[in-house]
């Protein structure tokens, strides 16, 4: 289901003679936690274009044991002379007092890894938007500071469900620095 999703992502992004880079795995389980959720045609909807099956109780098992299998990947890199880091963080954060389904935050928090976090959007949307930019700042190595930009999020605001991915790995073949210069992420 990732790699049906990723190629069909890029034959919509891709531009002939542009560089591309997009992460099929963090958009997949992004959507898929989205898809635990959903009902009804947006699921129906949602398993055609994310190649899943319909069962629930597989396809989140699923997601369970790629996320150990790249954990155990990337914390075995550690030992090695070119130690690999992979960071993928996921959070639910909704509003308090919201009456969320307590089957699909126990999913997501057990299956997905992503936990729910309640935040005040009706009343103080800003200081949410800054708790949740300061979230995925941290979880970047604060490579990402500003993912909701001020203004989004506003008292209609329900639920906020956040990926952060952070990668550092060594490049096979090293950029010149004479070839660099650094700019802003």
């Amino acid at each position: 289901a990732i790699n049906a999703l990723g190629v069909d992502l890029l034959h919509q992004t891709g531009r002939a003679k542009e560089n591309v880079s997009l992460s099929p795995y963090s958009i997949e389980t992004a959507l898929a936690m989205t898809y635990a959720g959903a009902d009804g045609k947006t699921r129906e909807e949602m398993a055609r274009v994310l190649h899943l099956p319909t069962d629930d109780v597989q396809v989140a098992n699923a997601f369970g044991v790629l996320q150990m299998q790249i954990d155990e990947l990337f914390s075995s890199s550690a030992k090695t002379s070119a130690p690999m880091t992979l960071n993928v963080a996921n959070r639910l954060f909704g509003q308090k007092g919201y009456d969320f389904r307590p089957t699909f935050l126990d999913l997501l928090k057990t299956q997905y890894h992503a936990p729910f976090e309640a935040m005040d959007f009706r009343n103080n949307a800003s200081r949410a938007t800054s708790t949740i930019n300061d979230w995925v700042a941290k979880q970047t190595k604060q490579r990402i500071k500003d993912l909701i930009p001020a203004g989004a999020l506003n008292d209609l605001t329900r639920l906020g469900r956040v990926n952060a991915v952070y990668l550092k790995v060594t490049w096979a073949e090293p950029f010149k620095e004479a070839d660099s210069k650094p700019l802003p992420f």
